[in-house]
């Protein structure tokens, strides 16, 4: 089941991939003048290319919150949602760092 899944999202990835390149490639062409006669997959490149953006950025990126690949690898590191962070002392917010 796992697997299946992770061949999915590769999938979906690589098809999010291709078609946000293609969007793009489309939009330099039709910013630049050079494409000849827009058809309807030029169209939908264009008008797709947020939903494409949004879509990689939020569930198929390697950047995303939920991403394994964050955790960190050794185990002196401390996770980022290890739990609350040990709240700072009043007295080092207000004083100015003092060095010789």
């Amino acid at each position: 089941m796992v697997v299946g899944r992770r061949f999915l999202t590769l999938v979906l990835a690589f098809a999010a991939m291709v078609l946000g390149i293609e969007g793009i490639r489309t939009a330099v062409d039709w910013w630049h003048g050079v494409l000849p006669a827009p058809t309807f997959v030029d169209y939908a490149l264009l008008a797709g290319l947020p939903g494409i953006g949004w879509l990689w950025w939020r569930y198929l990126s390697p950047f995303r919150k939920a991403c394994v690949c964050q955790t960190p690898l050794s185990p002196v590191a401390p996770a980022c949602r290890a739990g609350p962070a040990k709240p700072a002392s009043r007295g080092s917010h207000d004083r100015a760092p003092t060095g010789r």
